[in-house]
């Protein structure tokens, strides 16, 4: 059987995390519980695993990846931008930014479930897109110590 894993990556203080993490949340436990049956139906188990971050890793919050490859090198249509994110600043108490996305032209703070479905849907269709995504994504950083380590240009 094949197995589908995505790593669900959020800021977390004490149980705290910001509106925009938690609304990414919701949306992808929607779409594993959607999707688990008819995966299975076709012999691909979905599994989420939900990684609690600390401040010092804060820079990797609200990002998904599925089978170890963020999701917006997965989708054609979707850029990886970075966001101010006052919640997450006010609970640290200095200036937060975190992952956002624009995607099919449209900018959002959140993980939607639509970006999933599509995410997971070409990686059960071609088990090679982990390797386009891949080929596809290249590393730009300029960000410091804020940085979350992978740009796409």
């Amino acid at each position: 059987m094949n197995k589908i894993t995505l790593e669900w990556f959020y800021f977390d203080k004490d149980g705290q995390t910001c509106s925009r993490c938690k609304s990414s949340a919701e949306n992808i436990r929607n779409v594993v519980r959607k999707m688990t049956t008819p995966l299975k139906n076709i012999k691909v188990d979905i599994e989420l695993k939900e990684i609690p971050l600390p401040e010092s890793e804060i820079n990797k919050s609200n990002t998904l990846k599925i089978n170890g490859t963020d999701i917006w090198t997965i989708l054609d249509e979707c850029k990886y931008l970075v966001t101010d994110c006052p919640e997450c600043s006010q609970v640290v108490g200095k200036e937060i930014k975190c992952s956002a996305f624009n995607f099919k032209g449209a900018s959002s703070d959140v993980i939607s479930e639509q970006m999933v479905e599509e995410a997971i849907l070409a990686m059960v269709a071609s088990p090679s897109a982990k390797a386009k995504a891949e080929a596809h994504a290249q590393v730009i950083c300029d960000c410091k110590d804020e940085c979350s380590g992978s740009h796409p240009v």
